[in-house]
């Protein structure tokens, strides 16, 4: 939050004074505490932060890669705090994102706001460019999976990916941000270990304290995902395996030339742009969804069979 001001004032901010937003710098501490910096040319500065599970030992953690991981995580969940001004420009006061990932960022900063764009009454989806740096000299890893995390939110879609992963037989965990009460009725349901971690948005964002600040929808699954790959690779497992199911590609409306799609970030597109980020980034960590070709019928009829959750879940 911006120095100087007290807590729960609201500060006057004008969307259209602003050129650049700039990813200032990010850090994990040895408590897991993960602090994501942000500002806007002539401010305002934001701070995004998440408590993360952590393992007993960090013995066998390769702490290059997270350090790669935390790169993305700051990356991609700077939309929540870019959208405020929607400005042309990005920067970088630490290194720009290798080139697989620079595109997974053009993307996810202009189609993931295409939703955004459309309510929040601009005239155009944002498209700011990410100058690209080198990608990173590692080594393919095409190990297939051996233990699997999955993203916990409390719907039908939760429980039978849930349900498909056990019976694959690969050791599985449960992961979720925040502890919604769906999501602790479908854990308890589920009886696996379960990693969670909160996160904390800055007040300025969470609490509307930008006067004139433009709002609206944001890819928060991309977020989730970062910081699930982030716990993954903390714990030892090599795969998060989502439950974004085949409908979640169909767009719903056209805006400035392009088909908006409000679940983008749950979409297979963006699903393939990942991947090749973290070829990149971390080579044998894996994020896929294992409902993607299943549609929201044959999903509805899977989790019908799964008696012991329908007093669990919650559903839109």
């Amino acid at each position: 939050m911006t120095a100087g001001r007290h807590p729960g004032e609201v500060v006057p901010f004008s969307p259209h004074a602003h050129d650049t937003f700039r990813f200032l710098d990010r850090s994990m501490d040895d408590r897991g505490v993960v602090r994501l910096r942000y500002g806007l040319d002539g401010g305002p500065e934001f701070e995004e932060r998440f408590d993360l599970p952590l393992p007993d030992s960090r013995e066998a953690v390769d702490e290059a890669r997270i350090e790669r991981l935390l790169s993305l995580l700051h990356w991609v969940a700077g939309v929540s705090y870019y959208k405020t001004a929607a400005p042309p420009r990005v920067a970088f006061s630490g290194g720009p994102p290798p080139p697989a990932t620079a595109t997974l960022l053009e993307v996810l900063y202009s189609e993931g706001l295409g939703e955004f764009a459309a309510t929040a009454g601009l005239r155009h989806i944002p498209r700011p460019a990410f100058a690209p740096g080198p990608a990173p000299d590692l080594h393919p890893d095409d190990t297939p999976p051996r233990r699997v995390l999955v993203p916990v939110g409390g719907g039908k879609d939760s429980a039978v990916a849930i349900e498909v992963v056990r019976r694959s037989g690969l050791e599985f965990a449960l992961f979720s941000v925040g502890a919604a009460p769906a999501i602790e009725r479908t854990v308890a349901v589920a009886d696996r270990p379960w990693l969670r971690a909160r996160r904390h948005i800055d007040p300025l964002v969470r609490d509307g304290l930008l006067h004139s600040a433009l709002n609206g929808h944001v890819p928060v699954t991309a977020i989730v995902s970062c910081v699930a790959l982030l716990v993954a690779a903390l714990h030892g497992y090599d795969t998060v395996s989502l439950a974004n199911e085949r409908s979640a590609s169909a767009g719903n409306r056209w805006f400035d030339g392009v088909e908006i799609n409000h679940q983008f970030s749950k979409s297979a597109r963006a699903e393939a742009l990942f991947a090749d980020a973290l070829r990149e980034v971390a080579p044998g960590l894996r994020l896929f969804s294992i409902l993607r070709p299943a549609s929201e019928l044959s999903i509805a009829r899977a989790f019908a069979r799964l008696t012991r959750y329908h007093r669990a879940f919650t559903s839109c």
